[in-house]
This record gives structure tokens, C-alpha cells and sequence, in this order.
């Protein structure tokens, strides 16, 4: 069975370069681990170009164990309904996985679901659970994964995450998440 999910991207500073902010990291950290534990490892994640996703898209893809990461203009925030339909209809033709993860934008989530969704929280995810790629651009989204809903784990741990990351704020993201205890739980 097919899957697909579109998370929106994480929070993030307000001032250019529009980065993730310290909160933001932390919360794509255990937003990623929640994908990866209720559906594994996809085969593709596909990000919009700016920072704010591709920053969330490669947390996500450190978690998962570095699945393709795919940098599509497509996803921008500033894409039409026409390119975004363009976007679903290939996916439907041409996915070869069992599951492709997007990081994108609010605009964009809300075109891809014909408006539905007037508004998506950051860090929030839409799921949808197709019986084939091809009736992708007719789906509709099985449900929405709220942060309200607990799934990003207690407070306990992303304050503890956020003192990891003050404890390493001379490292880029890159390092940091080579830090098998930033992007993996610690055993009970």
C-alpha cells in the first residue's frame, strides 16, 4: 500500500537566511523519528528549495537513514496550483517506492489537497494511504498528524534536545546530526 506524507516545514528564525530556529531543529528531530517509527524509511524525501525545508527534509533524512533527498522547485512556496497538480499527477505515474515523504510549504499542502486544509500548522503532517500510485491526484488525505496529539513526544525530551543543542552551538547541522544521540532517543 502506498504512502504519502507532506509535512510542513518546521519553525523557523525571521530574519533572512529564514533558517530553522533552535525550537524548529529540535521538533523536525522528533517529528522525524515519529515518521520513521510509524512508517519507516521512504524511498525518496522530496524538499522545496529554501532553507526552512531543506533544513527539516535532510533532519527527516538523517533519521530515516539517508533515504534520496530530492530538492524540487515545484514545492516552493510560490508554486501554482497548475505546477503543484503537475507534481501529483508524476508522482502517480512514476513513483517506484512504497512511501515518499515531501517537506514543503502551507500554500503548497493546501493546493495538493484541493484546499481542504486552510491551514497546516509548522512540523504538521498529512497522510495519505493510496491501494496505488495512480489514484494519487483523486486521494484525498486519510488524516493530518497534529502536534496536539502527542506525537512529538514530551516536553522532557525536546527540552532535553534543546540543551544538547545549546551544548553544541558552534556545530553546523550537519555535524550535529552525526551525533547519534541528537537524532536517535537514548535507550530507556
Amino acid at each position: 500500500m502506498p504512502i504519502l506524507t507532506i509535512t510542513r516545514h518546521e519553525e523557523y528564525r525571521a530574519a533572512a537566511p529564514f533558517g530553522l530556529c533552535e525550537r524548529g531543529i529540535v521538533r523536525a528531530v522528533m517529528s522525524g523519528r515519529q515518521l520513521a517509527a510509524d512508517f519507516g524509511q521512504p524511498g525518496t524525501i522530496i524538499s522545496s528549495p529554501l532553507l526552512r525545508t531543506r533544513q527539516t527534509a535532510q533532519i527527516h533524512a538523517a533519521i530515516m537513514a539517508y533515504p534520496p533527498l530530492l530538492i524540487d522547485d515545484r514545492l516552493s512556496e510560490e508554486a501554482s496550483r497548475e505546477t503543484v497538480d503537475n507534481l501529483k499527477q508524476e508522482l502517480a505515474a512514476e513513483a517506484v517506492s512504497e512511501y515518499v515523504h515531501l517537506v514543503t510549504h502551507q500554500p503548497v499542502i493546501s493546493r495538493f489537497c484541493n484546499y481542504e486544509f486552510s491551514f497546516i500548522k509548522p512540523g504538521e503532517t498529512l497522510v495519505y494511504r493510496l491501494e496505488k500510485w495512480r489514484d494519487l491526484p483523486k486521494a484525498r488525505p486519510d488524516g493530518l498528524i497534529h502536534r496536539s496529539e502527542g506525537w512529538f513526544g514530551t516536553h522532557i525530551e525536546e527540552d532535553r534536545l534543546l540543551a544538547m543543542l545549546k551544548n553544541h552551538s558552534q556545530m553546523n547541522l550537519e555535524d550535529l546530526l552525526k551525533l547519534r544521540e541528537f537524532i536517535n532517543p537514548l535507550p530507556d
